[in-house]
């Protein structure tokens, strides 16, 4: 598998050893490093380079190297009430099973934080549709993924961002292992 890694400009002493490892170790072809300057234009161009299948994976060595206010990213609803952001475009994503369930808790999420909804995608177990989600993030068709939670992204999916040292690979949250 192609892969990038990504990570703050500011930081690449310490990212880049654990990404380039990380890539090393699975046997992936490393085909680009980015490192982000701040204003998240980079993070832009790493979503163009999985839409096209440049890169399969991006690699990361935490989730905190990744720039909180982007847009074009996954949101995890929460127990409390969304920040007000009205005019935000979405799209709903969970799998095929229990869709209702998910279904409802985002709507109402995405209502209450003044969203759009431009779809809702019920996922197959073999992630036949992320590439689309990742295709309309990049394009800027729709600025967040809303969840219900992180076990709902399969760890198996590509193209993927992976957090160095994380296993299985392409699992973002340890404990939401259960529903793949």
């Amino acid at each position: 598998m192609r892969a990038a890694i990504y990570g703050p400009a500011r930081d690449i002493g310490r990212w880049h050893p654990i990404c380039a490892a990380w890539c090393a170790q699975r046997g992936y072809d490393l085909v680009a490093v980015v490192d982000e300057s701040g204003a998240t234009t980079e993070w832009r161009r790493v979503l163009h380079m999985m839409a096209d299948r440049t890169v399969d994976v991006v690699v990361v060595a935490t989730l905190a190297d990744l720039p909180p206010l982007r847009l074009a990213r996954v949101e995890i609803i929460g127990r409390g009430r969304p920040a007000r952001r009205p005019g935000l475009r979405v799209v709903i994503y969970g799998p095929a099973e229990g869709g209702g369930q998910w279904e409802r808790h985002c709507a109402t999420w995405c209502e209450r934080a003044g969203y759009q909804i431009h779809g809702r995608v019920a996922e197959t177990p073999d992630a036949a549709h992320w590439p689309d989600v990742v295709r309309m993030m990049a394009t800027g068709e729709i600025d967040l993924v809303v969840m219900e939670s992180w076990g709902h992204l399969p760890p198996h999916r590509v193209p993927r961002l992976e957090i160095a040292g994380v296993d299985p690979p392409g699992l973002l949250q340890p404990r939401a292992s259960g529903w793949w």
